[in-house]
């Protein structure tokens, strides 16, 4: 009936490939009006292809068993052979059955205290991912500080809220205390936004703002 209807396509794979299947449309309506009902391995036979062809094939068109074929002796689903092997049997006593804590391997097991390999000494240093330096504080993964603020905090206590660490220098890895000063995060974003601008527009914008301020306060001598 179907034999002869497959066909194989050699392809440049230099001999490391096996040969591509190419389905013909013939097949491939033939695979979709058995594919639901019969077995995949009788389809392969007719087919002339390897098993794992067809239910590639098949998973790519979206095809299913049906359930009547589910149901049926044929899919091996009811049979009591499938799987067998691999089930529990009536009675069967599970091997952890009264051992509290089971140990597979005690020579590789942590021990009580033990600390994974890759855990870093209160005082490591890393880059965080804003490309600063972090120092780590105490132990814990979690205990890690800005290193600018931690220098300046050894010499002058606590940083206020609102304010923060900055390099006098611009260099964020100089932490050296004489390089660091204390200023708002207001005065830092200011930093930040004109640090974009090359000096000489640095220097207009600057001449602006006091021209600004001067204008401003001539009106309200005026109008005062």
């Amino acid at each position: 009936m179907w034999l002869g209807l497959g066909g194989w396509r050699m392809t440049k794979s230099k001999n490391i490939l096996p040969p591509r299947r190419v389905w013909t449309d013939k097949e491939l309506k033939f695979l979709r009006l058995f594919y639901p009902d019969q077995k995949a391995s009788a389809l392969a036979e007719m087919l002339n292809v390897k098993l794992y062809l067809v239910y590639k094939k098949a998973k790519q068109l979206g095809l299913q068993k049906s359930a009547e074929f589910k149901a049926s002796a044929a899919s091996g689903r009811l049979d009591g052979v499938r799987g067998a092997g691999t089930r529990f049997k009536p009675g069967n006593v599970p091997w952890t059955l009264g051992k509290k804590g089971v140990r597979m391997n005690p020579a590789t097991e942590f021990k009580a205290g033990q600390a994974p390999a890759n855990v870093q000494p209160v005082g490591a240093l890393r880059i965080n991912s804003m490309g600063d330096i972090d120092i780590k504080t105490a132990p814990g993964p979690r205990n890690w500080q800005s290193l600018r603020r931690y220098a300046w905090e050894q010499v002058h206590g606590p940083i206020p809220d609102a304010m923060c660490i900055v390099p006098i220098n611009g260099d964020g890895h100089d932490t050296r205390i004489e390089n660091l000063r204390l200023v708002t995060r207001a005065e830092n974003i200011h930093h930040n936004l004109l640090s974009r601008y090359p000096a000489e527009l640095r220097n207009v914008m600057a001449l602006r703002g006091r021209l600004n301020t001067q204008i401003t306060n001539q009106q309200e001598a005026v109008h005062g």
